[in-house]
């Protein structure tokens, strides 16, 4: 399936207009924190930003509404211990770009995606499914 550019730019441009409303919170202002955060030897997840990381989307999770229908304080710990758990992972794979998704390891990204997901779940599932991702 190929994708149509025009619906795409026309989805974007309406995810861009509703992200803005959330400023300084929204994830245009997660992305560009995160852009100019990473270098070679750091990253958002390292010792010096995981907790400003944390705080970051934290705050950007409770706009959405992401804990629903739980409270988010209820979820808190286990996004914070989720970040902790894949901090070896995501360095090892932000090196890549999509363009190399196929090149990189299957190990640290179904890490990743296992600790993310269990957040809102209570915990793994082995088929990979999970109610929702952020």
């Amino acid at each position: 399936m190929l994708i149509n550019l025009k619906e795409f730019e026309s989805r974007f441009q309406s995810f861009k207009e509703l992200d803005s409303k959330t400023y300084p919170y929204s994830f245009g202002e997660f992305w560009k924190w995160k852009l100019r955060t990473e270098t070679r030897d750091e990253h958002i997840l390292d010792d010096k930003h995981i907790k400003e990381t944390y705080e970051k989307l934290s705050q950007t999770l409770k706009i959405w509404q992401w804990h629903r229908p739980y409270r988010f304080s209820e979820l808190a710990k286990r996004l914070r211990d989720a970040l902790e758990k894949i901090r070896d992972a995501y360095n090892q794979i932000r090196g890549h770009s999509l363009l190399e998704f196929n090149d990189i390891p299957n190990e640290p990204l179904e890490l990743i995606w296992h600790e993310l997901g269990r957040v809102k779940t209570y915990g793994k599932n082995p088929s990979g499914y999970y109610l929702e991702m952020f």
